[in-house]
């Protein structure tokens, strides 16, 4: 298990990842060029991803505008990359309730407003959270 050290830098890290997610929400068009292999993907793109230097941790963040509407999209790996082997799914929690995600003060994901994926394209489990954006108003 790798460790998840959350310190001032941290949260700095993760709140400017999460800033610039919400101010360039990605368009559906463009998630559909994504699909195709037509556009490079958000882990591509440093401003959408936070490498924690304690523990391994990588964090892709975007805010997509999905066929059923505006979601958060968090996907979490670390290198402890052993086939099998993923992240503590409390880290995870912590990690998505610091970009916004609305969790319980246990910061748990809960499967009925969250959906959670393995990453089929990797070896070993980087698993991905999507969360339905509540606009106000």
């Amino acid at each position: 298990m790798r460790p998840l050290l959350i310190n001032a830098d941290t949260r700095a890290a993760l709140d400017r990842l999460r800033r610039h997610a919400e101010e360039n929400p990605i368009p559906l068009a463009v998630l559909m060029r994504m699909l195709s292999k037509a556009h490079p993907p958000p882990g591509d793109d440093p401003r959408h991803v936070v490498e924690l230097p304690d523990g391994g941790w990588r964090i892709v963040f975007t805010v997509e505008d999905q066929p059923s509407g505006r979601v958060r999209h968090a996907s979490v790996s670390h290198s402890g990359r052993h086939r099998g082997k993923g992240p503590n799914p409390a880290a995870v929690g912590v990690i998505c309730a610091l970009l916004g995600f609305d969790l319980d003060e246990r910061m748990e994901l809960d499967g009925e407003k969250h959906l959670l994926q393995p990453d089929p394209d990797l070896g070993w489990l980087a698993p991905n959270v999507f969360e339905r954006v509540v606009e106000n108003g």
